[in-house]
């Protein structure tokens, strides 16, 4: 759902750009015209008619994305990911190309296929990737090896991407993407005993939940929370937290699917395995 999210998101910013900068050059070149005898009008009316023109092509592409992603929204609305997901998923967007394999990527981890989702993100070469798809890989593998207790490869690929990342984050200002890195890298640097870092990112998760309060349900966040203290070796609070967590996860109204509910409290279920005794760093 958060790449159809992003997906329309851009477009609709592309069309405020479009109205917003052909009013802005209609208006320029028409008090130029005016400045030299000519009409204000004809130009005006003719860099309006160019960004109505191409305002209604991205409407199109709008709707052509969202009736694309019908079926998969059917899907996950009535039986949550599995197998019948992953097959329309394969129909819908065939691993030909980077953006459908990283999107699969993230799919597989959430299904816990960590061997597949591994397997298709070495096919990716990272040389010449736009910086959104870098910013996927990235958080798709810090989610991958954080998941299956690979800490020492989740610290190695969190140093190797960090300045990237965090350079990023705040230039794109999506809360929402930047929020999912912040999540990964605090769990990341708690599994590294390394407090301070830890915190740095959960209050920055923190303000981006703030801004997208209305929008999302505070669970990930609640969860990441739970995941970094059981890391850090503070098992009392962890506990508390995961109280307060589960709690969250059966009351919240933006949680409405049962297999919504049941994917977050399996989450949650596992939090405590990030503890220092349990955990496979050895």
């Amino acid at each position: 759902m958060k790449y159809i999210i992003a997906s329309a998101k851009g477009l609709w910013k592309g069309l405020v750009c479009v109205i917003g900068g052909s009013v802005a050059l209609g208006a320029l070149f028409g008090l130029y015209a005016r400045s030299k005898g000519d009409t204000f009008q004809k130009p005006f009316l003719m860099f309006l008619c160019a960004g109505i023109f191409i305002s209604i092509a991205l409407i199109l592409l709008i709707a052509s994305v969202l009736r694309k992603e019908e079926p998969l929204q059917k899907i996950l609305a009535e039986k949550g990911y599995g197998d019948e997901y992953l097959q329309e998923f394969d129909r819908i967007y065939p691993p030909t190309n980077v953006t459908n394999k990283l999107r699969k990527a993230d799919v597989l981890n959430t299904m816990r296929r960590f061997a597949e989702s591994e397997q298709l993100l070495a096919t990716i070469q990272t040389f010449g990737l736009s910086d959104d798809r870098k910013m996927e890989y990235h958080n798709t593998r810090l989610d991958l090896f954080l998941s299956t207790h690979r800490f020492a490869e989740a610290q190695q690929e969190l140093a190797a991407c960090r300045q990237f990342m965090d350079i990023y984050v705040q230039g794109k200002g999506n809360a929402a993407r930047g929020m999912v890195f912040d999540l990964n890298a605090a769990v990341t640097l708690a599994t590294a005993n390394d407090f301070e870092g830890s915190e740095h990112y959960m209050k920055e998760a923190e303000r981006s939940l703030s801004s997208l309060k209305d929008q999302i349900s505070p669970v990930m966040f609640m969860i990441a929370r739970t995941m970094q203290l059981y890391a850090l070796g503070f098992e009392k609070q962890a506990e508390e937290q995961a109280e307060k967590t589960r709690q969250e996860i059966m009351n919240s109204t933006k949680l409405e699917k049962a297999w919504q509910k049941e994917h977050f409290l399996a989450q949650l279920s596992r939090a405590a395995e990030f503890a220092p005794k349990n955990d496979s760093k050895e």
